[in-house]
């Protein structure tokens, strides 16, 4: 079965884009200081509505209306908002949903392309190519040997990455971008420990509120407390950055503060961080709702926000609109490709609500480029690939897994996963005995959820083979399965009742 995947833990960790691409998304802009004698939030708020009355161009329409809808202030952007329904030039679908929000009007939605996967090694074999020639003429380039490390860390050259973030390191030590793309790398390589004293050593920690956020958000990855907390609280108290540089910081501390049961704080912070907000905020403000129960953010945002993938891709997920999540979640991991994350989800929405093997084999064949050891991508590949009938490349992907490295978890879905290889093989009453050992620790671990994953796929089997206890799994499926309130159960139980149906008729 593919490994369920509940993404319980997240802290604003340094998002890692090319250089070109961060600095269009305002990353590495200089500070901006608040002057006015007015709240951070109302001075970013009257600021974007100068813009916009001075300018009366859509892109400073959409960010007036953005930030006007976290503040919560109506009256003032209902021009901007008719300004932008009445573009009749196609695109800015995301800042027209923002307009339509604004007004209570309904919006009709452009037709999207589905299923366009990720990013092409033989790419980025080229980009590596190119970075090289142009170091020839340019070795003192930091931010090009940074790309270069994206690159290599990508493709599933760690120790090629590393050296070359070292070269962007000793040429830029103390730069905002290269030090946040290298805490980024190494908290991929599981060295919080490194990633954390890059930071917390570096002079700018406590005047730069880009690297501050990083040291707090890496330290509560690592379950640690970092000693800058009390810096970071006075330093956005203090209002003297514009809202899009203290951004992450506010989300970092409004994060830590929620966990503490600090709701009044927290919910403060993160309004903050949502004035103008990267799309790193978003997605934390998106996951503190999810897990917190803290609702400050408006979706209508995420189709504005550029990158919002991620906030986007859980919305989706949790609503249990399948094709938009596996969209979203592919474009996630074009933009973050070495991340493990987007390709989980997308592999298990792809291979267990949609039955799209073969995207679910794709999506999780790439996260593996960059992750060849994890244990999920390697397990929900195996699987996608049974089910596409490619078993004997199944078998050689799951043997890839040491079983006697695996959590309690794990542990349930691998038995479950080989259970299926065992039908599959024709191996009827071992497939049943893993499945029922799965099904058994689930029950014992209280996992309601991936009880109920195995255990429908363990009825399809069992129908697929007319076994003959196919009849009485069925109705425990129907009648154990049917009300629960994961929303991938529906669908699963469609298939069980199509394939008992099809199965009926011979």
């Amino acid at each position: 079965m593919p490994s369920v995947y509940e993404d319980r833990d997240r802290q604003v960790v340094p998002r890692w884009r090319e250089f070109a691409a961060t600095s269009v998304l305002r990353e590495l802009k200089p500070y901006r200081t608040n002057q006015q004698g007015e709240s951070v939030p109302d001075a970013s708020f009257r600021g974007k509505l100068r813009d916009w009355r001075d300018r009366r161009t859509i892109s400073y329409a959409a960010d007036l209306l953005s930030c006007a809808i976290v503040l919560r202030k109506g009256n003032e952007i209902q021009e901007a908002a008719e300004a932008i329904l009445a573009q009749e030039r196609t695109g800015f679908m995301g800042a027209k949903r923002l307009a339509a929000h604004v007004l209570g009007r309904p919006i009709a939605t452009e037709d999207q392309s589905r299923g366009h996967l990720a990013f092409e090694t033989s790419h980025l074999r080229e980009k590596v190519h190119a970075a090289r020639i142009r170091l020839q003429d340019h070795p003192r380039d930091a931010f090009l040997w940074v790309d270069l490390a994206r690159f290599y860390e990508t493709l599933g050259f760690p120790i090629q990455a590393s050296r070359a973030m070292q070269m962007g390191l000793r040429l830029a030590t103390d730069n905002r971008f290269v030090l946040r793309a290298a805490a980024r790398l190494y908290v991929h390589h599981d060295d919080h420990r490194h990633a954390h004293r890059l930071l917390e050593r570096t002079a700018g920690v406590r005047s730069d509120p880009w690297i501050l956020a990083d040291e707090i958000a890496v330290s509560a990855a690592a379950h640690r407390t970092s000693r800058n907390i009390k810096a970071a609280r006075r330093m956005l108290s203090a209002g003297r950055f514009s809202p899009l540089h203290v951004s992450e910081l506010a989300s970092a501390v409004g994060t830590l503060e929620l966990e503490a049961g600090k709701r009044r704080e927290g919910r403060k912070l993160v309004r903050l961080s949502l004035v103008d907000p990267t799309e790193n905020s978003i997605a934390q403000a998106a996951w503190i709702d999810r897990h917190l129960g803290v609702r400050e953010l408006d979706p209508k945002i995420t189709a504005f926000v550029p990158h919002a993938y991620e906030a986007r891709a859980w919305r989706s997920c949790l609503e249990g609109e399948w094709n938009d999540t596996f969209d979203s979640a592919s474009k996630w991991l074009q933009d973050q490709p070495f991340s493990r994350r987007p390709a989980v989800l997308g592999s298990y929405v792809a291979t267990v609500p949609l039955s799209e093997y073969e995207k679910g084999a794709q999506i999780a064949q790439l996260g593996l480029v960059a992750n060849p050891r994890d244990f999920t991508l390697l397990n929900n590949y195996a699987f996608a690939l049974a089910q596409s009938g490619s078993e004997p490349r199944a078998q050689e992907v799951f043997d890839r897994i040491d079983p006697s490295d695996l959590c309690a978890e794990e542990a349930i879905t691998w038995r479950a996963t080989k259970g299926l290889l065992a039908y599959r093989a024709g191996d009827a009453i071992e497939g049943r005995q893993l499945y029922q050992e799965a099904l058994s620790r689930a029950k014992i671990a209280n996992d309601k959820r991936r009880w109920s994953v195995a255990f429908l796929f363990f009825v399809m089997e069992a129908l697929r083979t007319q076994t003959s206890e196919a009849q009485t799994y069925y109705a425990q499926a129907i009648e154990q399965c049917e009300n629960l309130p994961y929303p991938e159960i529906a669908p699963l139980l469609a298939k069980v009742r199509s394939l008992e149906s099809a199965q009926g008729k011979y």
